[in-house]
């Protein structure tokens, strides 16, 4: 296994070391707002941002999902660098995964990583970063798990504050339209 491993990872450094050729989204799209003369080109990211296209993660890197191990074939070490070179592929192409500070053990990090590259699409942008958050804050469905969830607390937190909250001001709701926020 760990001969496959090291072939894995070296895959996923070469991965790294191959973005996608940036395309020129000002010549694209040159009535795009951001296009203007004016800005100088400062803005051209904007354009880039907007419009670049949705890839699946085994196109974009190159690296198909089925290649990595199931977790149950790791030892904890295996799996915490194997999550390391994820994240570091994920950075050389500006996306951000948002890990939780409950610090998940590797094996959880793991499984998350690849279930999202399996089954979600990523927009790759040149510049700045495409931060990924896969939490859907719903405790009892997330993806850490309950024991490293970071939602619950702001869930009870939530619940507590719509208990004693007032009830919403719906004067706006009138056809008069002095009333209105407006």
């Amino acid at each position: 296994m760990q001969k496959y491993l090291t072939q894995l990872l070296n895959d996923l450094i070469d991965a790294g070391n191959h973005p996608p050729e940036k395309m020129d989204y000002k010549l694209l799209y040159p009535d795009h707002p951001a296009a203007d003369p004016e800005y100088e080109g400062v803005m051209d990211y904007m354009i880039e941002w907007e419009y670049a296209p949705e890839w699946k993660m085994d196109d974009l890197f190159g690296i198909e999902v089925e290649r990595f191990p199931p977790a149950d074939k790791l030892t904890e070490e295996q799996m915490t660098e194997l999550v390391s070179y994820i994240i570091e592929l994920w950075g050389d192409f500006n996306i951000q995964p948002h890990i939780p500070d409950t610090n998940p053990p590797s094996k959880v990090v793991y499984k998350v990583l690849l279930e999202y590259w399996k089954n979600k699409t990523v927009q790759y942008i040149s510049e700045g970063w495409l931060h990924i958050e896969f939490c859907n804050y719903d405790e009892t469905n997330c993806p850490w798990g309950y024991d490293y969830c970071t939602c619950k607390e702001i869930g009870i937190t939530e619940k507590e504050n719509n208990n004693n909250a007032p009830p919403p001001n719906q004067d706006y709701l009138n056809d008069d339209d002095e009333t209105l926020p407006f």
